[in-house]
């Protein structure tokens, strides 16, 4: 069976670890600006890893994951962090990247049997996710968004919906996180906005995560037009994120 990337590749499962003494789930630090993040890859990666160290103080990373990151760096430092700060071992770590493509575009490292033993944690650009590979088992959904690489807050979803309609239906458990503005989250809102999109353009009355979102948009009591969506995808840094347990 093909596995991930390995070091020689670009991977992480040997890597040398990045320290993490900056980014402990109890300290309270500033989440730089946009603009910083665009401009400095280590920034990104730093506020990519300071959200994980919340999901760790709040138990979040307990099963198996599909991790999605924004960029190649990022999937690689979100690998050492986890490894580093002892969430998982680096054996249950697999990265997929751009870099995994040949020169037709195929994908050389695409199948992970959902049962593949020792893997918990598969983290991948969203490239791979929209692509199609298939992942460890019983993953949650996990997107780490920190600067606008897709164009809207709906074409996030989006990939989100490629990747879950290939693991079956989803008891939808989580939430969604919008990065509106440098250290500001505002759940509901990101939930406001899309819900109306997708429930015109794409998703069924009955889908678990339309009606997941409907709920999140209905207690928000914020009334969010699709153009909003694409305004604010536009202009602003979005971090979506998706928990569930499929049932296969």
């Amino acid at each position: 069976m093909e596995k991930g990337i390995t070091a020689s590749e670009g991977g992480t499962n040997t890597a040398p670890m990045m320290t993490s003494k900056d980014t402990a789930a109890d300290e309270k630090v500033t989440t730089p600006d946009l603009q910083t993040m665009n401009d400095d890859k280590l920034a990104r990666n730093e506020c990519i890893k300071r959200i994980i160290a919340e999901d760790i103080k709040e138990g979040k990373l307990d099963h198996s994951y599909l991790i999605i990151a924004d960029k190649r760096l990022s999937c690689l430092g979100v690998a050492d962090y986890l490894v580093n700060e002892g969430v998982f071992a680096a054996s249950e770590v697999r990265v997929c990247t751009g870099s995994n493509y040949n020169r037709k575009g195929r994908v050389y490292v695409r199948q992970f049997k959902k049962c593949e033993e020792g893997v918990r944690v598969l983290i991948m650009t969203p490239e791979f996710a929209i692509r199609g590979v298939s992942y460890p088992c019983h993953p949650s959904i996990i997107w780490y968004k920190t600067h606008p690489v897709y164009d809207t807050p709906a074409s996030l979803l989006n990939a989100y919906l490629s990747a879950v309609s290939r693991l079956g239906p989803m008891n939808i458990e989580g939430h969604f996180h919008a990065l509106l503005r440098p250290g500001d989250r505002d759940d509901e809102r990101l939930c406001a906005a899309i819900v109306p999109f997708y429930d015109q353009k794409e998703m069924g009355q009955d889908n678990p995560v339309t009606d997941f979102m409907r709920e999140m948009a209905n207690a928000s009591n914020t009334k969010v037009t699709a153009a909003d969506v694409s305004k604010d995808g536009q202009s602003e840094g979005v971090m979506c994120r998706i928990f569930g347990a499929p049932r296969y």
